[in-house]
């Protein structure tokens, strides 16, 4: 469930930040991941 829940997480801040680069989505998409 967990690796579902960050998948669509991810994929909602790709779509928001779509200029930011995938560097940045993964560093954002990490603190998400231990929060969860």
């Amino acid at each position: 469930g967990q690796i579902i829940k960050i998948q669509t997480a991810y994929f909602s801040s790709d779509r928001i930040n779509r200029r930011i680069p995938k560097i940045t989505i993964v560093l954002k998409r990490h603190p998400d991941f231990v929060a969860n």
